[in-house]
């Protein structure tokens, strides 16, 4: 146990150096939380189980599409592809929501919105793998993997305390700009709209 906590402090301490995969991480949190919080109203919108399984059939197909593709885009840079993956995912999101009275129409677009949310999780896990030293990989990434995931159950409760307040329609709608938001993050933010790196280089080696 002593061991496990001074390797675990010591991988804190490498992670804490990583300053440029740390900020793209605190951006996928909050959009993480975004995400959650429409996720909790999707049995809210449902009028039938049949409906709420296709919702989740369409995430579960969009995610597994997003990271089959997500090996065929890993050489264009970084600051084009997060950006545009994130708005593509956002755009959709809302769109599926606002079609709503179409026939097959919104499950279409929650797919492509997932599809892009599934690219996105690769390259969030790829980016710890890439960056981190290989003698704290292990704990490392295990440490990030627990930030990622830290405060989604906040957003799972923030989506039902609001949708309550308000409306799941509403709700949904908000889930949807939080991907926006992170492309805009990514566009304006002054080391991360420079980078150029591909997926497979380190922040350490550049280009």
């Amino acid at each position: 146990m002593n061991q496990y906590k001074k390797d675990f402090i010591e991988g804190y301490h490498v992670v804490k150096k990583q300053t440029t995969l740390l900020t793209i991480l605190f951006g996928v949190i909050g959009m993480n939380v975004f995400g959650s919080m429409g996720i909790a109203m999707l049995p809210v919108i449902s009028t039938s189980p049949s409906e709420y399984g296709f919702w989740l059939t369409a995430m579960s197909v969009g995610t597994l599409s997003g990271t089959l593709l997500s090996g065929k885009v890993e050489n264009i840079p970084l600051n084009r592809i997060m950006h545009m993956v994130s708005l593509f995912s956002g755009v959709c999101w809302i769109l599926s929501f606002v079609t709503m009275e179409s026939f097959l129409i919104p499950y279409i677009l929650f797919g492509l919105s997932w599809m892009g949310i599934g690219i996105l999780a690769i390259y969030a896990q790829t980016l710890i793998q890439v960056n981190l030293p290989g003698e704290y990989l292990g704990i490392g990434f295990a440490f990030l993997s627990s930030l990622l995931g830290s405060l989604t159950p906040i957003g799972y409760f923030l989506g039902g305390l609001l949708g309550d307040l308000s409306s799941g329609f509403l709700i949904l709608l908000l889930s949807g700009t939080g991907y926006i938001g992170f492309a805009i993050y990514f566009m304006i933010h002054p080391k991360l709209s420079r980078l150029k790196n591909r997926l497979s280089v380190s922040f350490e080696h550049g280009i």
